[in-house]
């Protein structure tokens, strides 16, 4: 079989030899490096949230991957109750603010699918609830004031703003629940929308952050040896969210005495 074509004067033209070479022409799709960007900046946020864990005692375990990209079970004050904070990582979207829209956009037209049904759709366990969605991409000014503290100054429960962001949202979602029964008022009273523009900027802070709690533990560290403990703390949230829920529970879910244990003898070598 012959690859090829004429020229006007009748020549054989080899068309292969006219096309760009597989080593010089850019992929078509490029799902792969853009997946592992995702993925590199989650482990890089989980990273951020085992600091949180050896800092604040209140909180008990972080879970990789598991009822969705992180999730932090925190104890309450009264104790009488954990608290489950369900973190979707958003670190791919398209280059635009985050509106009403986006965060009621399902797929396809399907049920259930959009972040806002995702997230709430989380809220059916017995730990208490919270959500935090983290972002790339900033917001637009209909869902700013999430960025602000939970129960802040100008964002209390029922406040103007809060009422005004849950009609937006029940027009695109109506009668919207969560498995316990609460509805989009609930989500967005213990919603905290956490914008994290670039993982270079996560990176060195946790850096600084590795720098700051070894000093405090009067063993302050080199460069060298912050590297090689944020490179093994990524290993592990990187195998965490890579093992299976039915054969490796356990490795999935981080307490805070294994990273303290982890962290002692991390110092000590």
């Amino acid at each position: 079989m012959e690859h090829g074509t004429h020229n006007a004067e009748g020549d054989k033209v080899d068309k292969a030899n006219e096309l760009p070479s597989v080593d010089d022409a850019k992929p078509l799709e490029e799902g792969g490096p853009i997946a592992r960007r995702g993925f590199n900046y989650q482990d890089e946020i989980a990273v951020s949230f085992l600091l949180d864990m050896i800092e604040d005692q209140s909180i008990l375990k972080i879970h990789c991957e598991t009822h969705d990209d992180i999730l932090i079970v925190r104890a309450t004050k009264d104790a009488s109750q954990n608290c489950a904070e369900y973190v979707q990582v958003k670190a791919t979207e398209p280059n635009q603010l985050w509106t009403v829209a986006t965060l009621c956009q399902r797929t396809a037209g399907k049920g259930g699918t959009s972040v806002l049904e995702k997230s709430l759709a989380h809220d059916r366990h017995k730990e208490l609830s919270r959500f935090r969605i983290l972002t790339l991409r900033q917001v637009s000014a209909d869902l700013k004031i999430l960025t602000y503290p939970v129960g802040s100054i100008g964002r209390e429960s029922g406040c103007d703003g809060l009422k005004t962001l849950k009609a937006a949202i029940d027009k695109k979602h109506p009668g919207l629940l969560s498995p316990k029964g609460n509805d989009c008022s609930f989500w967005l009273d213990n919603c905290h929308w956490d914008v994290r523009h670039n993982m270079e900027d996560i990176r060195n802070c946790n850096k600084l952050r590795v720098f700051q709690i070894s000093s405090a533990h009067k063993n302050t560290l080199l460069p060298d040896a912050i590297d090689s403990l944020l490179d093994d703390m990524r290993l592990w949230v990187k195998k965490a969210g890579a093992a299976s829920w039915d054969t490796d529970r356990d490795k999935k879910i981080i307490t805070r005495e294994q990273l303290l244990t982890w962290w002692e003898q991390g110092l000590r070598n």
